[in-house]
């Protein structure tokens, strides 16, 4: 007999919940300091003022906050199947991780080129941070239900709709001309990466570190890319100009943006 699927925290799961958090938290702290240790050594390299410099660190913060994010998000769905038996359950918060991203892209693209793309990709990691916490200190407490993982899911796919345009629209800022190809083909070879790794990573920590670890391991995962982001600086960029008529003006720019793709079959299969 599967437990009830609407609250999955008892008493005795809350008293192992915050005993692993203990655990996890005496490691997490040993992380946070080493990632703050090297990032204000590489703040006084003068490979962090050179723009390919700046590109790789970028590169590699969002490529850990990436399979952070994906590693979550596979590990309560599993999770929940574990505790419910339910395939529906499970699949429902793999749609959550990303329906809401495919729903809002067309707006937030839009949004992005009128913002400064650096504190927008720092905005959005803050936002995903906000929500692993949220669940964690749910899970502590034993409080954490079903309706929960949904919306803290759907919330990391909203930021994430706003993350990957801002990372990828900063490639030309960051990059000369010249090495831009190269720079494209990392980011994309970067986001397939997180994708291909962040279901067996999050299979294998589930039976070493359970579901406290690897929420714990996803907070690391956005404050080292949030870190890496306060520590560069990007050029000046023109953003786009807001007519008097900004709200009409934002709408047809997502509608072309979806017309853009559509009416090209390459690029929307892809």
């Amino acid at each position: 007999m599967y437990p009830n699927s609407s609250s999955f925290c008892t008493p005795c799961n809350r008293v192992r919940s915050i005993g692993a958090f203990s655990s996890c938290f005496n490691h997490l702290e040993a992380t946070v300091g080493l990632v703050l240790a090297i990032m204000r050594s590489l703040k006084n390299l003068r490979i962090i003022k050179d723009e390919i410099g700046v590109f790789l660190i970028v590169w590699f913060g969002q490529l850990i906050s990436l399979i952070g994010s994906s590693l979550t998000s596979f590990a309560l769905g599993v999770w929940v199947y574990q505790r419910t038996g339910s395939v529906t359950q499970f699949s429902l918060i793999l749609l959550s991780a990303m329906l809401p991203s495919i729903l809002i892209s067309p707006v937030a693209g839009a949004l992005v080129d009128r913002w400064n793309r650096r504190w927008c990709m720092i905005l959005s990691d803050s936002g995903a941070g906000i929500t692993t916490v949220a669940m964690a200190l749910l899970l502590a407490t034993g409080n954490l239900e079903i309706w929960h993982i949904y919306l803290a899911v759907s919330l990391s796919s909203v930021c994430k709709a706003f993350q990957l345009p801002a990372y990828t629209a900063s490639t030309s800022l960051l990059v000369p001309k010249e090495h831009l190809p190269r720079a494209s083909g990392m980011v994309q070879s970067g986001e397939a990466c997180a994708q291909l790794i962040s279901p067996l990573l999050a299979g294998f920590l589930l039976g070493i570190v359970q579901l406290e670890g690897v929420i714990l391991i996803d907070f690391a995962t956005f404050l080292f890319a949030l870190t890496t982001l306060l520590f560069v600086r990007f050029p000046d960029a023109k953003t786009a100009a807001v007519p008097v008529d900004g709200k009409a003006s934002l709408w047809r720019e997502a509608v072309e943006g979806c017309t853009y793709i559509f009416v090209r079959p390459g690029l929307f299969s892809y």
